[in-house]
């Protein structure tokens, strides 16, 4: 008999601690199905899952050619702009300025 009182207190005792441990996890598995449930929750484990390196490596390089091309039209621009200053400089060495002669011719 005195066994059996032991026996029965060590299988109380176990399951005592059990329903601790089990009462002292249940609101952290709570409030993490909470966050999950709720939309602040669902957007940062959303925001997880985004390959932000992938991302980034993309719009760089994106970036580097559209700023490559627009180089390209700058220095086409600048190109027009430095014939046609060019020709309007040889035309008006060809003509001669039309100023207003200094001579006093009356």
């Amino acid at each position: 008999m005195p066994y059996s009182l032991i026996l029965q207190t060590v299988f109380f005792l176990a399951l005592g601690t059990a329903v601790v441990v089990i009462a002292r996890a249940l609101p952290r598995v709570e409030d993490e199905m909470a966050a999950h449930r709720s939309f602040k929750g669902r957007l940062e484990t959303l925001a997880g899952k985004v390959p932000v390196e992938k991302m980034d490596e993309f719009l760089n390089l994106f970036f580097h050619k559209i700023l490559r091309r627009l180089k390209i039209v700058i220095l086409k621009a600048d190109n027009i702009v430095t014939s046609k200053l060019h020709l309007m400089k040889d035309s008006g060495k060809r003509r001669g300025p039309d100023l207003p002669s200094t001579n006093n011719e009356s």
